[in-house]
């Protein structure tokens, strides 16, 4: 299997990501999120606005994301590492196909978004759109330097 399919299979067998992003002053900050993707992987999700990695994508778009879990068929844990910059949706034309995007993982009901009202204007919700400018994943071969294994990243292209 080619490492694209690889980190395919990553992004398309999991439902959690790993966001990672800085606030003004450089501190750092992760958290965890649920998150859809289009058929670009461009990578959706909604967040609270003002929770802390809302406010610091508004302060500085430029995040580093995580996908890892378990495999099949090998059941080995597998990551994809990306380097994206993040657009916070502020239009109804924005919104509609991103809520489409995002209806076609059923959750539970208090987290569905019933009309752009809900991520909009004074709605507490946003949705926020990740596109990857790079993407890696963990090489099968890894070097030996001193005796001890090191692993390598391998930058992959999701859309070829």
């Amino acid at each position: 299997m080619k490492a694209s399919d690889k980190a395919k299979l990553v992004i398309n067998t999991n439902i959690h990501m790993t966001i990672a992003t800085v606030d003004a002053q450089g501190k750092p900050w992760i958290t965890p999120v649920f998150y859809v993707h289009d058929n670009s992987y461009n990578l959706y999700w909604t967040s609270y606005k003002e929770s802390e990695h809302s406010k610091n994508i508004r302060n500085n778009s430029n995040v580093s994301i995580v996908i890892y879990g378990p495999v099949p068929p090998e059941n080995n844990i597998d990551a994809v590492y990306m380097q994206a910059t993040v657009t916070q949706l502020e239009s109804e034309n924005e919104a509609f196909p991103a809520i489409n995007i995002l209806s076609k993982h059923i959750q539970e009901a208090k987290f569905m978004i019933k009309s752009p009202s809900d991520v909009l204007g004074n709605a507490a919700w946003r949705i926020y759109k990740a596109s990857p400018q790079t993407v890696s994943r963990r090489t099968e071969k890894g070097e030996v330097i001193n005796g001890q294994y090191i692993s390598k990243r391998e930058t992959i292209n999701l859309l070829y």
